[in-house]
């Protein structure tokens, strides 16, 4: 038996690499969003967002971690 597992696909916001205490540079965001419908009917709906961790056959299923951004000198809204 060969252990293998699916390809992962990672989503991360582009680093602020420029450290001026000044003004540095932000780091980028990432905006994960459902499609908007232009239909006029009462059921042309907007795209939906999921988001699912993935089954198991007989180990753990995979969990949803979602946490917000740290800083030094502020607290994350």
């Amino acid at each position: 038996m060969i252990a293998a597992s699916g390809g992962s696909v990672i989503l991360q916001g582009g680093e602020g690499r420029h450290t001026s205490i000044h003004d540095g540079t932000d780091g980028g965001s990432v905006a994960l969003t459902g499609g908007k419908s232009y239909g006029h009917g009462y059921h042309d709906d907007g795209g939906s967002v999921n988001i699912a961790a993935g089954a198991a056959l007989r180990g753990d299923g995979g969990g949803v971690n979602i946490t917000s951004g740290s800083s030094l000198d502020k607290s994350s809204e």
